[in-house]
């Protein structure tokens, strides 16, 4: 990815944070909440010419969960605190996928912090504009967590 192609990311990502406010945050006090960053994400999956991905229910009740965890036990990774996975979790939400990935990130005080600080990110930009159809996306305090998947 050039330098050009990273500006006009940035760019879109902030136009589109600019104008939507689905991603306004829940209240930090809140234990757990769902937090809907997918308008904002398929933005800017259409900004670069990607389709966009649907709402997962089970998606969103894993990550819900794995925030949870994360802010309960103050870590911040991929494996919960029983030593599950992204993929074992949202299994056992009944969802069977064929893909998956997962974002988490800490201490962003809006859904437009977590996304360009995502958005900047290698690895999580590319589950952002990943191969994936669905998404879940949840916050527990100061954690946030999505979800990416494809179903089988």
């Amino acid at each position: 990815m050039t330098l050009l192609d990273k500006a006009a990311l940035v760019l879109a990502v902030l136009l589109c944070l600019a104008g939507c406010k689905a991603a306004e945050t829940a209240p930090a006090s809140s234990p757990t909440a769902s937090v809907d960053l997918l308008p904002e994400i398929n933005a800017l999956r259409l900004a670069r010419g990607l389709p966009v991905m649907e709402r997962s229910l089970a998606a969103t009740a894993a990550a819900g969960r794995h925030a949870a965890d994360l802010q309960r036990t103050g870590g911040l990774g991929h494996q919960g605190s029983d030593g599950s996975t992204p993929g074992e979790r949202l299994s056992r939400e009944g969802q069977t996928w064929c893909r998956v990935a997962e974002n988490v990130a800490r201490g962003q005080g809006s859904g437009q912090e977590v996304l360009a600080d995502w958005t900047l990110s290698p690895r999580h930009r590319a589950n952002l504009l990943g191969r994936y159809t669905a998404l879940g996306t949840a916050r527990a305090g100061d954690i946030w967590v999505a979800i990416f998947l494809s179903p089988c």
